[in-house]
């Protein structure tokens, strides 16, 4: 939801409870499809709630549904439906804010984890999740998951986790919240200046300007 005049729309808007609108056993029916498609049909019933409602009722319990949410990243095979689980994380984040942060810590490793699939469509998904998460966590909770990114053998990943810091460190927001973190986050990037892919070197040296 935008800012604008220094007010925070999503503050004025009435919270929602989308959970008492799901159908019955949503998490037994999502785990329990064996077609990728029909699985996916049923992720899209919570996107489509949470879309029509940025703003979602804190006090309810969101456990199962996170639950299931790590289940399908930790499990799922199917481009489509990683991709519309990562959907469902990042917009419970952007609806739910600070009272999503306890789950936030508990999704961030899965949600990481997806930088490592080749697929486009899921790579944007996973960034696009963790600037939900911003909304709903202070940077604290994003340091060790950063941090093992960067160390991952996986030169992909080292590279997009150093193109997504930069762009938070560069982002108007987030100046604030990150400032206290910014030595650290240097030296993460000055660790990387000599990285053994060309696409990373220059990702670290990007981040160092910002």
């Amino acid at each position: 939801v935008g800012v604008g005049m220094g007010v925070d729309v999503w503050e004025m808007l009435d919270p929602v409870d989308v959970m008492g609108q799901l159908p019955r056993d949503w998490e037994g029916q999502v785990l329990k499809q064996a077609k990728w498609s029909d699985k996916k049909e049923w992720i899209e019933k919570l996107i489509h709630l949470c879309e029509r409602s940025p703003r979602l009722k804190a006090g309810v319990d969101y456990g199962g549904v996170v639950q299931v949410l790590i289940r399908i990243l930790k499990q799922e095979s199917n481009v489509n439906v990683i991709a519309a689980t990562l959907r469902v994380a990042g917009l419970l984040a952007q609806g739910l804010r600070k009272d999503f942060s306890h789950h936030v810590k508990q999704l961030l490793p899965f949600v990481v984890h997806k930088l490592k699939e080749k697929n486009r469509i899921v790579q944007t998904e996973v960034l696009r999740t963790l600037d939900g998460f911003l909304l709903a966590a202070p940077w604290d909770a994003f340091n060790d998951e950063v941090k093992l990114a960067c160390a991952d053998k996986n030169p992909s990943v080292r590279q997009q986790v150093l193109q997504w810091v930069a762009r938070v460190v560069a982002g108007p927001h987030q100046a604030q919240a990150i400032k206290k973190h910014l030595h650290s986050i240097a030296s993460m990037a000055s660790s990387l200046l000599e990285d053994s892919a060309k696409e990373v070197r220059e990702s670290a040296v990007e981040l160092m300007r910002v």
